[in-house]
């Protein structure tokens, strides 16, 4: 099949070129909008029937909007206590402007907001008993709503003169608000009558109520509170949105000594967009500076060095383009974008580089320019053909994923890649039956040379001994040593890999952004889970009121013994107190509409995502109410974001164990079917094993140990796919070539050394080409693309440099034969494709004795 392609592009190589351009052309349109689809919040991308899923389900049929997360949340600190004049008039001043700005359109939720509940309830009362009663005045009103109150357990019954004087005065005053009155005029109300009343404290001492509400607003010092946003229906803020609030706030705050935040989810992932944005418009153009400068250095020729990048830009455009339609379909992650930028631009540059090498060692044999580019496509192309098969094998594995993040990027991935292939395979050799050794000027490779003055010159620099030749000389000779040195540097990095400790929180791996500072500042106060809570909800046999308002006896004590157990597991900073609802009179707040169902609260105290949130959080879902003896429980749901992600950690360690069997054994049978044997394909998956195993453990090293940054979850999943594919394109650009120098007649360790002096530069190259791909992601902001760019970068190093270089050429040696081993009908039917290869080598030579060949034009 090779043969005939090779054949296809010497005769038809300025169709396969028009094809490539118009192809091209079709996709620009789409490559913008790409940005606009890609998700950047996890959690959106679970399947939708892990139990956590269903958990939330439960809760938001059952209980409406009280499962919701706030979407914005304003931070204010203040050096002495949020309470005081200067802070309440900027949390004024904020809450108003938002109120005129969006009318009902926003809901805001602030330090005003429980006596501004009390008010209206003040004023329903008012207008009711008016309605009534349209006789009575507006103190016999008052006073008969304040009986009421006191009597509900409102209002304590013990008020002073000047208290209950204080008291009617509000109520008559919040009656003048009249019917329905708009948020802003019941603000306005409330910041009168914290001043009438002396401050909030002293409004506390009369609504004890109102004190516990204010508890969790408040932090314990009194410096830091929260303001909660939520617009329109959906409760999500766009960024225009955002844009406006940061105004209204910087505003509002200029002048004061009280600092302010704007974090939550919705300020979250627009700072992530941003910076990704940002980071985007650093990683791209250094990517292609340094792709460009390490290729011309390589081929010493200014369009040999813009050829590959261009040509990989063309196959990203495609690449981009596709992706974009595939998101009608499934949702893609913003990490896909710059994965493929950085892997298409490594990996394509590659098979682009090993084409030309291959010519260009044609050319200086003497071939002329059509036997050049046939001998290329033939050989290299079969070395990146399989490697590209490895590649798009590696990555489509992540399509069997359950978790929709790595389906996402398996399927990008192996689209854009197969495309670099194409282009590779077919566009570069197009060009170079086009314009001929002109990609490689100002170098010249001279008139034909026929082989008796070849073969001198070669026998001239015979004797100059390269790096390449005495790397593979040296590994034959101390073959054993480096075999038992690599075993002894592999137990430790072994161990270290599997003690590694793994991160899911994606927010704490972000870029120091305003949103992520003020969600520190939140943690300081409230605990870092206030903003990410854990709910879980209690699902009765009978209801758990009683007619009279009172809690059934069962199902109270069960539901406050299931309270206090979370409340005593490691890492709970806070648990919903079902007592104080009872007496605050607010338990209906977290009852279901049919009464049967009770919602609890848990705030971590830590990162909801460290282990010890998740490992109390499998401990809450272990509780099973038949053994803890609780007949009155039906069943227990638990949701929340930290529920959410153990669900995807579960998930992903599961698919984990799938893909790694799948990419294994598929990568496996191709190796098996291109080189005709048994061992060698394990050989190549051994080692490239051994290289993410000690990555692993650098990384370990450096961000575990080192930088005290846990590494994200997805990286080792992502670096052995990466690694098995991409990795994999050194050793079968070297294997396939002693093989090749066998098939010709050399014994297994000349064939080893030779091979090593011809592909070591390009293997070289290469590695530093992906490895500076890759390692330009290092210059993002955040730590998920910093370990990402690491990994693969140091990976694809240590393969290029050391591995394949020193330690395969070892191992290939002290195998010797057994290196091509395989069983007879495998062996058979190796042998007869190769045959065919050789006779096409035997013409090649024969062709090139008969000096027929025209010199380049």
């Amino acid at each position: 099949m090779i043969e005939k392609l090779a054949s296809c592009i010497t005769k038809h190589y300025k169709w396969i070129i028009a094809i490539w351009i118009i192809a091209l052309l079709i996709a620009v349109p789409f490559v913008p909008k790409l940005s606009q689809v890609l998700v950047y919040d996890e959690t959106q991308m679970a399947p939708p029937d892990v139990e956590s899923m269903s958990a939330q389900d439960y809760i938001s049929e059952n209980f409406g909007s009280a499962d919701a997360v706030p979407g914005t949340i304003i931070v204010l600190k203040s050096p002495e206590s949020i309470t005081d004049e200067e802070s309440l008039n900027l949390i004024y001043s904020i809450q108003s402007q938002l109120y005129e700005k969006y009318g009902s359109d926003v809901t805001v939720t602030s330090v005003y907001t429980p006596l501004q509940e009390f008010l209206i309830m003040m004023n329903a009362a008012y207008q009711s008993v008016q309605a009534q009663y349209p006789v009575l005045t507006e103190d016999q009103i008052a006073e008969s709503v304040l009986g009421n109150l006191i009597q509900t357990g409102v209002l304590p019954p013990d008020l002073t003169q000047q208290q209950h004087m204080q008291m009617v005065g509000v109520i008559k005053q919040a009656g003048q608000l009249g019917v329905s009155p708009s948020q802003s005029a019941v603000l306005e109300l409330n910041k009168a009558v914290i001043e009438e009343m002396g401050g909030l404290s002293n409004i506390e001492a009369l609504f004890p109520a109102l004190g516990d509400s204010l508890s969790l607003l408040i932090s314990e010092n009194g410096k830091i509170t929260m303001m909660t946003l939520a617009y329109g229906e959906s409760g999500s803020a766009t960024d225009e949105q955002l844009s406006e609030l940061r105004t209204i706030v910087n505003g509002a705050a200029e002048g004061t000594s009280v600092q302010h935040w704007i974090t939550g989810s919705d300020p979250l992932g627009s700072d992530l967009e941003e910076s990704t944005m940002s980071d985007l418009k650093i990683i791209e153009p250094v990517t292609i500076v340094l792709v460009l400068v390490l290729i011309g250095l390589f081929f010493r020729s200014l369009l040999g060095a813009v050829m590959p990048p261009l040509s990989v830009g063309i196959a990203l455009g495609i690449s981009f383009s596709l992706v974009y339609l595939l998101s009608f379909v499934m949702q893609i992650h913003y990490s896909v974008e710059t994965l493929m930028l950085t892997g298409m631009m490594g990996a394509g540059c590659d098979y682009c580089i090993f084409i030309l090498s291959r010519y260009r060692e044609e050319r200086k044999a003497g071939r002329d320019k059509e036997s050049s580019v046939r001998e290329a496509v033939m050989w290299a192309g079969e070395s990146i053909a399989t490697s590209g098969a490895t590649v798009v094998i590696g990555f489509g594995a992540l399509a069997i994923a359950n978790f929709s993040m790595l389906q996402s990027m398996g399927i990008a991935l192996a689209l854009g890649v197969l495309i670099a292939l194409l282009v590779a395979l077919t566009l570069i050799p197009s060009l170079l039956m086009l314009l001929g050794d002109k990609l490689f000027w100002p170098a010249k490779f001279g008139k034909p040379t026929d082989p008796e003055t070849f073969k001198k010159k070669s026998m001239k620099t015979k004797d100059k001994v390269g790096y390449f030749t005495r790397s593979a000389k040296f590994s034959i000779k101390h073959a054993k040593v480096l075999v038992v040195a690599m075993i002894l540097i592999s137990v430790p990095a072994i161990y270290l890999v599997v003690e590694m400790e793994q991160s899911y929180d994606f927010v704490g791996a972000m870029a120091d952004t305003e949103s992520t500072e003020g969600l520190a500042v939140l943690g300081e106060g409230f605990g870092s889970g206030v903003i990410q809570p854990t709910q879980i909800a209690i699902s009765f046999n009978d209801e758990f009121l009683l007619p009279d308002n009172t809690p059934n006896l069962d199902e109270f004590n069960q539901a406050s013994e299931l309270a206090s157990m979370i409340g005593e597991m490691d890492g709970v900073a806070s648990v919903t107190d079902l007592q104080q609802q009872l007496e605050n009179g607010t338990i209906n707040s977290i009852l279901s509409d049919d009464g049967k169902s009770l919602l609890l609260t848990v705030v971590f105290q830590n990162d909801p995502y460290d282990a010890v949130s998740m490992d109390s959080l499998n401990n809450m879902r272990n509780i099973d109410p038949e053994e803890e003896g609780w007949s009155a429980v039906n069943a227990i749901y638990v949701g929340g974001s930290t529920a959410l992600m153990y669900d995807i950690s579960q998930l992903v360690q599961n698919d984990m164990n799938t893909v790694e069997i799948v990419v294994v054994i598929a990568i496996y049978l191709v190796l098996l079917f291109v080189l005709g044997a048994v061992v060698s394909p394990l050989r190549s998956i051994i080692t490239i094993l051994l290289s993410i195993s000690w990555t692993l453990a650098v990384m370990v090293l450096l961000f575990q140990y080192g930088l005290g940054q846990d590494i994200l979850w997805i990286v080792p999943m992502v670096l052995l796919v990466v690694c098995l594919g991409l990795g994999m394109d050194y050793d079968i650009l070297l294997t396939t070539r002693i093989r090749e120098e066998i098939a010709k007649g050399k014994s297994n360790d000349d064939a080893i050394v030779y091979s090593v002096e011809k592909t070591g530069g390009i293997i070289t190259a290469c590695g530093f080409i992906m490895a500076a791909a890759f390692g330009s992601m290092m210059l993002s902001s955040g730590y998920l693309l910093k370990e990402f760019g690491f990994a693969l970068m140091f990976a694809i190093l240590l393969d290029a440099m050391f591995v394949r270089i020193y330690l395969v050429p070892a191992i290939m040696s002290l195998l010797g034969k057994w290196n091509w081993w395989a069983p007879a009908p495998i062996a058979k039917m190796y042998k007869k494709r190769n045959a065919r290869r050789l006779k096409n080598v035997q013409a090649s030579q024969d062709y090139l004795s008969s000096w027929q060949r025209k010199p380049e034009e």
